[in-house]
């Protein structure tokens, strides 16, 4: 995937400790404007900036009416229950970031606009750059619903 300059970036990772592993959805707007307007309609629904130390105990604050909705093996929308905000490209979710999602919840994240490039996620770097923005608490998180096989009404004009 090359990013393009004002591109949304969808993030899918799974973190994992000896208590378990977390199933992750990251949203990267591809713009800061577009980050403010999704961080408004998240923390209406309860996400919240965590901090290092929430980071590195694994604490989040739930969010009853978000859900992240799977169809087919990919990821398609997150929605806030007032707001959904849908996937522009196929986001496959791998078999271990399913089995990570067994207990139905998945940590949400908004990164700031900027701060991956293309492919920087899934490296062991990239995910400890998540902890970095949580200490400077710059990572805005909530955990989430998540939702398998739903029949998912896409907006009017998406052709997907």
């Amino acid at each position: 995937m090359t990013m393009k300059s004002g591109e949304p970036f969808w993030l899918l990772a799974v973190l994992g400790d000896r208590e378990g592993s977390t199933p992750v959805v990251g949203i990267q707007p591809g713009r800061p404007e577009q980050h403010e307007q999704v961080a408004v309609r998240l923390r209406r629904v309860g996400f919240r900036p965590v901090t290092g130390r929430d980071w590195n105990m694994a604490v989040a604050p739930i969010s009853p009416t978000s859900a992240v909705d799977v169809v087919r093996g990919d990821l398609v929308r997150i929605t806030t229950g007032a707001a959904s905000v849908y996937t522009d490209r196929p986001n496959p979710v791998t078999p271990q970031w399913i089995s990570a999602a067994r207990e139905r919840r998945a940590l949400v994240v908004l990164v700031p606009s900027g701060t991956y490039g293309d492919g920087e996620w899934v490296t062991e770097p990239g995910l400890d750059r998540l902890a970095v923005l949580a200490g400077r608490r710059e990572l805005l998180a909530g955990l989430a619903a998540v939702r398998f096989d739903l029949p998912v009404q896409r907006p009017a004009g998406d052709r997907r």
